[in-house]
């Protein structure tokens, strides 16, 4: 296992993502404090065609306790029948650059499930992602998890593109334990 692997089970806006091609959406919003919100909540939304949209219903159980979410990234898993979170959220009193990457599984279409651990967080100083990990998003694919982030170097605030991955077996048995 490389470090990355290793990092991504370590402890182990606004913005709209698509389920599959049109139905349903995720959004976290508070779109008067932006990266800075102390008040974030999810949003959920369903569509038969794209165009028109249900009025939001607020996810109650999408939630990190301690951690306001930030850009979420949704799969549904037709061979599971479940759908899969990834979001990068912050602690409560910070803003979006301190962000960690979290995960959350809702096997029942209703009720969603988070994990109080983080499944990536910054790496040590002078790592070119060791300030903030952002907006990501995953795949699954012959069984491994996939999953592509943004991150901050704080040295210089430049911004890199990672990936991590890991077989979904074995990093879902992680976060369970």
């Amino acid at each position: 296992m490389n470090r990355y692997e290793k990092r991504m089970l370590s402890l182990l806006t606004v913005t709209l993502f698509f389920i599959s091609a049109v139905c349903p959406a995720m959004a976290s919003d508070d779109v008067n404090a932006g990266w800075t919100s102390q008040n974030n909540h999810v949003r959920y939304r369903t569509s038969e065609d794209g165009i028109n949209w249900s009025a939001a219903t607020t996810c109650d159980d999408f939630v990190q306790p301690g951690y306001q979410v930030w850009h979420i990234d949704v799969r549904y898993d037709a061979a599971s029948g479940k759908y899969y979170a990834v979001y990068p959220a912050y602690p409560n009193g910070t803003d979006c650059d301190h962000c960690s990457l979290f995960f959350a599984v809702n096997e029942t279409g209703t009720q969603w499930e988070t994990f109080n651990k983080p499944i990536l967080k910054a790496s040590a100083a002078g790592g070119w992602d060791d300030f903030c990990v952002y907006r990501s998003s995953m795949l699954f694919e012959d069984e491994m998890i996939k999953v592509w982030y943004g991150a901050k170097k704080q040295e210089d605030s430049s911004w890199h593109t990672g990936l991590a991955v890991r077989n979904f077996a074995e990093f879902f048995a992680i976060l369970e334990s």
